[in-house]
């Protein structure tokens, strides 16, 4: 999944959101806690189903918390079905708004045959897609619902970064 768009509130005010996961959990949808210690977050899913098939996930990342930007990786110690990858970063745009660019790269390893791999892979471009314009709904109304017209996320290829339809 890939946001990007300028919203008008102050960057520090977004960046104390996104570095929260108390907050953070409660404004993610399919996101029922983060459960933290120090910068090893474990995130805890809500139960799915799709495609004949209800599956849960828990995933644990290292979070590096930085002053613009928050970056995130698998811990490698923990052998887990689902993982994510990416970063946020929250910069002052030159309109005196925040910028804010989200890259995240989700994967998950389901009982599921081979010659499922392309309807499942439909579903959860579109459960990113729908996921992320509901996050980005719910940062805005978090926020005080700054010039609300929701931000742009599109789903996009892990291997080449390039948007798909969902």
């Amino acid at each position: 999944m890939i946001a990007d768009d300028v919203l008008a509130v102050e960057p520090g005010r977004v960046f104390d959101v996104l570095a929260d996961p108390n907050c953070l959990a409660t404004l993610t949808p399919l996101v029922a806690r983060i459960e933290t210690d120090g910068e090893r977050w474990t995130w805890q899913l809500v139960e799915v189903s799709a495609l004949g098939v209800t599956a849960t996930a828990r995933f644990t990342t290292l979070m590096d918390i930085g002053s613009e930007a928050i970056r995130f990786r698998p811990a490698t110690d923990v052998d887990e079905r689902a993982s994510a990858t990416g970063h946020l970063e929250v910069t002052a745009d030159e309109t005196g708004g925040t910028r804010v660019a989200i890259d995240l790269t989700a994967t998950v390893e389901l009982p599921l045959p081979r010659m499922m791999s392309r309807p499942v892979t439909a579903v959860m471009f579109a459960t990113m897609r729908g996921g992320g314009s509901r996050f980005a709904d719910n940062l805005l109304d978090h926020l005080g619902n700054p010039d609300r017209r929701g931000m742009d996320v599109r789903a996009a290829d892990a291997t080449s970064g390039q948007a798909v339809s969902a």
